[in-house]
């Protein structure tokens, strides 16, 4: 048995797992949904702080809180808890039929559609699905133990079979309670684990801590990561007035790493097109600047009018050939377009 002080320890440790399980929760959702909105990884690249690490310990405070109740005998329920086991649980709800719209809207379309118009990443919309996910578990097994269990015991206190069958039907949930968070865990980890490791080359990063440590700057950061388009960025933080900057490259709207590089312009944009409206009114314009990663390719014969005959991509893809053909570059991946010259060349 265990003695009364140490049941103290435990259900202290017990409110406190609530209390960062709460703030760990919360925050790594807000953090998982920012890197949808932006790109994995921006959270630690800004503020040099991994988005796993809030999941592991949410992960380790949600697996405590299931632990250290066990003397709760539902005597005791969390307001906060409650308050936040229904907000996740609505959350939970519209994040999961969110996801579900939007990757079946990119499925139907083409990659990055999505991407395109709400600045949203469908298929990273996993994470906080997954963290919300246990949250909900958590929840349902503090307000299984601190209500229905509750309700139960006073049903059937009079008759002393069904309380002896009560308790172990409740040890049993327990355990298999036990047994799916730690398999959930597990293969989470695992996930994350091979992801860093095979996907991410994580241990290869060594620019992320050379950054963090200040031996590399912003510059060195952005020629390692964006090598096609790193004279684009430089080439605007000097320019003096607002720039606007035309792409109809597949690989920088919707394919390649580069097209992130938009992140770090200064006193530039690009303009947004990722859709046949907006392309047609640049279609129009007599001089453009356009940024371009694919190089002009002389065996793709068009017209100076591209019709519209295959997929969106494709469309753009020979419309890019057609202006990288006929524009002066200036620096590598950065091209002028005008109208008149290519006239007077004619």
């Amino acid at each position: 048995m265990l003695t009364k002080k140490f049941k103290r320890y435990i259900w202290l440790l017990h409110k406190v797992s609530i209390i960062v399980f709460i703030l760990f929760s919360s925050f790594s959702i807000l953090v998982s949904l920012l890197e949808s909105f932006t790109y994995v990884g921006f959270f630690l690249k800004h503020f040099h702080l991994s988005l796993k690490v809030f999941i592991y310990v949410n992960f380790l405070s949600g697996i405590l809180i299931f632990l250290t109740g066990w003397n709760n005998e539902g005597k005791y329920k969390s307001k906060t808890m409650w308050v936040f086991s229904k907000i996740n649980l609505l959350f939970f709800l519209f994040i999961s039929v969110v996801t579900i719209i939007t990757n079946f809207i990119e499925k139907v379309n083409y990659p990055n559609f999505v991407y395109t118009y709400v600045h949203l990443q469908p298929q990273l919309l996993y994470k906080p699905i997954i963290i919300s996910g246990f949250g909900v578990l958590v929840s349902l097994s503090i307000v299984f133990r601190a209500s229905l269990l509750k309700w139960l015991y006073r049903f059937s206190k009079p008759r002393i079979n069904y309380l002896s069958l009560l308790t172990k039907t409740r040890h049993f949930v327990y355990y298999i309670f036990t047994v799916i968070l730690v398999i959930f865990t597990l293969s989470n980890s695992a996930t994350h684990i091979k992801s860093f490791y095979e996907i991410e080359k994580g241990f290869k990063q060594e620019n992320e801590a050379k950054y963090a440590l200040r031996q590399i700057d912003i510059y060195q950061w952005i020629e390692e990561y964006f090598p096609l388009t790193k004279d684009v960025i430089f080439w605007c933080e000097k320019q003096e007035k607002p720039v606007e900057l035309v792409s109809f490259d597949p690989q920088i709207i919707w394919n390649s790493y580069e097209g992130l590089s938009r992140v770090f312009l200064t006193n530039c944009n690009y303009a947004n097109i990722g859709s046949l409206n907006k392309s047609s009114e640049y279609l129009k314009k007599e001089t453009l600047l356009l940024v371009s990663i694919t190089p002009c390719d002389p065996n793709i014969k068009v017209g100076n009018n591209v019709e519209l005959e295959l997929d969106v991509m494709e469309y753009f893809k020979l419309v890019n050939n057609n202006y990288i053909c006929n524009s002066k570059e200036i620096i590598p991946g950065l091209y002028l377009y005008s109208k008149d010259e290519n006239d007077r060349r004619i």
